[in-house]
């Protein structure tokens, strides 16, 4: 397995599918009112609970560090996601376009981050990294 090769590939389609609560958010965020706190903290924690999943399933093992909660720690620790799953959140609250999914890998072993992408929910852009 190439691990740089495959996540290159997969990490940008699973940021897309959680963009997609970004874009049309679920009836319990569309209950609030746009622009708050509680309407912005919603979206984020559901983002970030997709990301957690999707993200822990591709690196059995790996821990998982949101902006938005503790750190869940897999049982072998070498890798480690560091996720901002609304990154730009007050623009993202005033409807304006320019905010992204963070993601980066970390490598415990080397200590240095060997994978990252960041993605624009609002016009499909992707930027992927790895060393």
């Amino acid at each position: 397995m190439h691990l740089l090769a495959d996540l290159c590939e997969t990490v940008p389609i699973i940021l897309a599918k959680a963009a997609e609560i970004h874009i049309s958010p679920p009836e319990e965020a569309r209950l609030l009112p746009k622009g708050s706190k509680d309407y912005t903290h919603t979206v984020d924690l559901l983002v970030q609970a997709y990301l957690q999943e999707h993200l822990l399933a591709l690196i059995p093992g790996s821990s998982f560090l949101g902006e938005e909660g503790e750190m869940v720690e897999g049982p072998k620790t070498r890798y480690e996601w560091v996720v901002d799953p609304t990154d730009g959140t007050a623009v993202y609250a005033l409807g304006g376009e320019m905010y992204s999914i963070s993601v980066a890998l970390r490598d415990h072993v080397s200590r240095k981050t060997i994978f990252g992408c960041v993605y624009q929910p609002a016009n499909g852009r992707y930027f992927v990294r790895g060393d």
